[in-house]
């Protein structure tokens, strides 16, 4: 039986709107509010645990007006200089469908942004400019698992996973119809719809999410009974939070900062101090109470929660959310 001729590859550019167009708009507007109530979440939570609820809601008012205000910021930039589009050259061959922003202003301003961040020494500056020059390439494979949903109105392609789009693609009017057969053909001879999860893995993701917090709760709440402090745990979090939804690799740092935590916490454990009543010399964990080695035996728990966590994740029968969805491009998002 005679192979199925395959489409020729489609190549072509287009000036993607940014003010006007609701996709954009709701991807910027999600990560704005995603990243303000993660901070408010993660302030909240030290400040929580060293008992300063008072101070939340001021500092939470604050980081939010400040996400506000860079999301008005970010439409007075679609505005000018990028003029409401962004110049891009889209392509659909046998390998897969990609995208590349060739915008000048669009680039230009995401290498600015990395070179003022550097200068001001502000992290915030150049990670979002870091983040717009990873957009200016993406792409995926037809090896990958995802569906093709093409938007007559819009003439755009939505590739999606399991609970997100991976990729959207700008067609033409006069190239839509033609993109699209190719999209299909390509797909059909792939079968990169038959892999495709049907059902969302979001839930898993956040129920991950707070088991990582809970678990994390006893080792905030023993510090000052071990003596290691709170930054310590801080980072923990970070990076366990981090191997939830980012990549694999930053489990190794999770157990690495676990050790670190665990020796911390034998070495306070083992301080030697004075009786400020009898001028006798004790270690901190000859007067622990029950209490004390409850909490001791909770923080050890959840540390045990998180390692279990991250060893899952290297071992690779638990995903990161990104890690996931790289696989579902074909390696290529």
């Amino acid at each position: 039986m005679p192979d199925t001729p395959r489409p020729a590859p489609i190549e072509w550019e287009f000036d993607v709107p940014l003010l006007t167009n609701r996709y954009f708009l709701g991807g910027f507007a999600k990560a704005m509010i995603g990243s303000g109530v993660l901070v408010v979440a993660l302030v909240t939570l030290g400040l929580g645990v060293q008992g300063e609820w008072r101070a939340v809601l001021p500092l939470a008012g604050m980081l939010l007006a400040i996400s506000g205000a860079l999301f008005l910021l970010g439409l007075l930039l679609m505005a000018f200089p990028f003029r409401n589009r962004t110049r891009t050259r889209f392509t659909v061959d046998g390998e897969g469908a990609r995208l590349e922003v060739v915008d000048r202003v669009a680039r230009a301003t995401s290498r600015g942004a990395i070179l003022l961040g550097v200068v001001l020494g502000s992290g915030s500056t150049a990670g979002s400019g870091l983040l717009a020059a990873t957009q200016e390439h993406q792409g995926l494979r037809w090896s990958g698992a995802f569906r093709a949903i093409p938007e007559p109105a819009t003439r755009t392609i939505a590739f999606r996973n399991g609970w997100r789009t991976l990729l959207r693609v700008y067609c033409t009017p006069a190239g839509y119809d033609e993109t699209v057969a190719a999209v299909r053909a390509h797909m059909s001879v792939h079968g990169s719809a038959e892999r495709a999860a049907r059902s969302s893995p979001l839930g898993a993701y956040l129920l991950r999410t707070a088991v990582v917090v809970i678990a994390m709760l006893p080792v905030f709440a023993a510090r000052d009974t071990f003596g290691y402090g709170l930054l310590a745990p801080w980072i923990l979090l970070c990076f366990a939070l981090s191997i939830v939804w980012l990549v694999r690799p930053l489990a190794w740092v999770v157990l690495l900062g676990e050790v670190v935590i665990l020796g911390m916490a034998v070495a306070g454990a083992g301080e030697s101090r004075r009786s400020s009543i009898s001028g006798e010399t004790y270690r901190r964990w000859e007067v622990l109470s029950g209490d004390g080695w409850a909490l001791g035996a909770l923080m050890l728990a959840g540390l045990a929660v998180v390692g279990w966590l991250a060893v899952g994740v290297l071992r690779g029968s638990v995903q990161p959310a990104l890690q996931a969805d790289d696989d579902d491009a074909g390696g290529e998002a």
